[in-house]
């Protein structure tokens, strides 16, 4: 991908059929947080929630193009009859500031609707290169 569309090019394109648009700078996206091993006693997110999603992708919503009863009705289907998940809360990221995020010289993260038939608010925060665990740039 980095080679046929260097820093992430293709996120100004559609991805999705069911996409209305790109996804744009200025949104917001939310994601669920699905345990409270993620959640610190002060009530903050703490990195460890996207440490096993960094690799595999990170599914959002565009908040602009659901409703908070519709997030939440995905949101719990998504933790439902599994083991130490629950429903837990949810956070709102910037696509901008995502986006901003750099490592090694190159930016880190592309975000890409990914939109569904039965999710048009469906979206993707995808990693350009992933930092070693340990390292400081991994959190």
């Amino acid at each position: 991908m980095d080679d046929s569309y260097p820093e992430c090019m293709c996120e100004k394109v559609t991805v999705s059929k069911f996409s209305p648009y790109p996804v744009g700078n200025s949104e917001i996206l939310v994601s669920v947080v699905t345990s409270k091993k993620y959640i610190a006693s002060c009530g903050k997110i703490l990195p460890t929630l996207f440490d096993q999603r960094i690799r595999n992708g990170i599914s959002t919503e565009r908040k602009g193009l659901t409703t908070k009863s519709n997030f939440d009705l995905r949101a719990e289907k998504l933790v439902e009859n599994r083991v130490n998940k629950s429903n837990c809360g949810s956070i709102e990221l910037s696509v901008a500031s995502i986006r901003a995020i750099k490592y090694d010289g190159k930016r880190a993260f592309g975000v890409y609707d990914t939109a569904l038939k039965e999710n048009k608010s469906h979206a993707e925060i995808a990693t350009t290169t992933v930092p070693p665990h340990g390292t400081k740039e991994r959190k």
